[in-house]
This record gives C-alpha cells, structure tokens and sequence, in this order.
C-alpha cells in the first residue's frame, strides 16, 4: 500500500537593504511517498486428521471456513450462506469451531 503527501515549507531569506530590513519567503513542495505492507498471522488449534461425516458417509477431511474460502475460491460469506442453508455439510466441535466437510464443498465446487 502506498501512501502519498505534499507537504510546503517555507523558508525565510532575510536580507538588509539601506537602512531597512526585509524578509522574502520562498515556499518549496516536497512530494513524501511511504509504502506499508500488511499482513495477519492466524492461529488455531489443529485438527486430529480425518473424522467421519455423517452426511457422506465416508471418512473425510474437516476445514476451517477461512480454509474453504480458499480452496473453493469464494467469499467467507458465501462459505457462511452454503452452510446457513446447507449445502455444504459442516459440524461444531466443542470449542465452538465451525467446521466444513472437505468432500461436500468439492461435490458442490464441481456442480458450479
């Protein structure tokens, strides 16, 4: 991310002419460019390898949200609308963790 600013100066010349006294101001623009870089480090608990799904039927993979997001090539909220209306099979562990169904969110990336 770039971020840009005009900043003026001024600068005063003092100079005596004869007997008085004068000042001129001279004023400069400086163009001041800063880049920034971001980024988020997520942590959570891992998951104990494949559990069963009771909808497929079949042992499978279970996946964070923001993990579905990634391999369905969705929005989070989209992930968030399957499941709300289930289309995709999803558990809660008993932390509270939301989890996806790896095997339904292929069946439904590939009927897109």
């Amino acid at each position: 991310m770039f971020r840009a600013k005009f900043i003026h100066i001024r600068y005063a010349n003092s100079s005596t002419t004869g007997g008085g006294f004068t000042t001129n101001f001279m004023t400069r623009r400086f163009f001041i460019r800063k880049e920034t870089h971001e980024f988020s480090i997520l942590t959570r608990p891992r998951l104990a390898g494949k559990k069963f799904c009771d909808d497929c039927r079949v042992e499978v993979r279970w996946l964070f949200p923001e993990e579905a997001m990634l391999l369905a090539q969705v929005s989070l909220r989209e992930i968030f609308r399957l499941v709300e209306s289930r289309k995709i099979h999803f558990v809660e562990n008993p932390k509270g963790f939301l989890l996806v169904c790896a095997e339904s969110l292929a069946t439904k990336k590939a009927k897109r």
